[in-house]
């Protein structure tokens, strides 16, 4: 599983010295991705979370953090600094709609990436965390259904990540790196 980049040039730019993780794929293999997303939040819930419907206590969101660096630790290898986090996908997709819902003036010219201070996440995820299933669908009526019981664990997992790569800044590439962020090396700058 090759989850940190060096130097990724996908059309021709050269960015020395950052790792780029996606954060769809630290987790996960690219083979049967849904199917093993969906294997880990069950896993997840049903390992730590005692029921999904309450919010979560300080026991378990510590477990689940406990859980993410340990795996992160266990699969990853960092040999340098990251200079750059990139996410795409589902739960990074949700942060943007609740960073865009919790913060409605978005910066013009945001059309192809977003970039979210760690701050805000661990703001969220405390917020998040504190509320039942119930206040969640009342304060956040734009979530779907099934992401309600998992985002508080998505949310770790990626606080977890940031933690890892001992960044600050996550950036969603609003498309896939290709037709995304790296279609506009100015971004990574």
């Amino acid at each position: 599983m090759n989850t940190v980049v060096k130097r990724f040039s996908p059309i021709g730019t050269d960015y020395a010295n950052s790792s780029i993780v996606t954060l769809n794929r630290v987790l996960l293999s690219e083979g049967a991705r849904h199917r093993k997303m969906t294997e880990q939040r069950a896993k997840i819930c049903s390992q730590f979370i005692s029921n999904p419907k309450l919010s979560l206590n300080e026991e378990e969101t510590a477990a689940i953090s406990q859980y993410i660096s340990q795996c992160l630790k266990e699969n990853i290898t960092r040999e340098n600094p990251c200079g750059i986090l990139i996410g795409t996908g589902g739960s990074v997709v949700y942060l943007r709609k609740l960073h865009e819902f919790c913060n409605p003036s978005v910066p013009d010219g945001t059309t192809l990436a977003f970039t979210f201070k760690k701050s805000f996440i661990e703001d969220l995820t405390k917020t998040i965390c504190s509320l039942n299933i119930l206040e969640r669908r009342k304060e956040f009526h734009f979530l779907p259904e099934d992401r309600l019981d998992i985002i508080p664990s998505a949310l770790i997992t990626i606080l977890e990540v940031m933690n890892f790569m001992e960044i600050d800044e996550l950036t969603h590439s609003f498309h896939n790196l290709r037709f995304g962020i790296a279609a506009n090396p100015k971004l990574m700058d």
